[in-house]
C-alpha cells in the first residue's frame, strides 16, 4: 500500500475453498500486470466503505500502515550503518593484517554485534528482491 488504506481491515480470510480445475481453467482471465493490479487509495476507501467498514477503521487501518512503513525505513537506515561499518572493517582486514587478529578477537566476543549484522543481512536481502 502506497497511500490509502489497506483492503483486509478486519477480513477473516477464507481457509480452504474447492473449485473443479476444468472450471477454473476456463473461467480465469489473462494474467494481469502489476499496474492493472493496484488500486487507488480513494477507491479501495470506497471499497472498504461499501463492505461495512467505519470511517474510523478506515483512519486507524490508514495508520498502522504508515507506522509500520516507517518502522521498515527504520531498521533499513540502520542496518545500512551497520552494513557499512562491517564493510569498512573487512577492507581494513585486508589492508592490516595485524588489525585482523585484532579485530576477530574483538567483534568475536559482542554478540549483539553478530547478531545485529544478520538481522540486517537478512533485512537486506529481502528488501532487495
Amino acid at each position: 500500500v502506497s497511500n490509502g488504506p489497506p483492503l483486509s481491515v478486519g477480513w477473516q480470510s477464507q481457509s480452504q475453498f474447492f473449485v473443479n480445475l476444468e472450471e477454473y481453467d476456463d473461467a480465469k482471465a489473462e494474467p494481469r500486470s502489476r499496474t492493472e493490479m493496484r488500486f487507488d487509495g480513494m477507491l479501495r476507501v470506497h471499497i472498504l466503505q461499501r463492505s461495512g467498514h467505519t470511517m474510523s477503521d478506515i483512519v486507524k487501518a490508514t495508520a498502522a500502515v504508515r507506522r509500520i512503513q516507517q518502522q521498515r525505513q527504520e531498521t533499513i537506515q540502520s542496518c545500512t550503518h551497520v552494513l557499512r561499518f562491517q564493510n569498512a572493517t573487512k577492507s581494513i582486514r585486508k589492508k592490516l593484517p595485524s588489525f585482523n587478529a585484532i579485530g576477530k578477537r574483538s567483534f568475536s566476543s559482542k554478540e549483539g554485534f553478530h547478531s545485529a549484522t544478520k538481522s540486517c543481512h537478512e533485512t537486506q536481502s529481502i528488501t532487495s528482491h
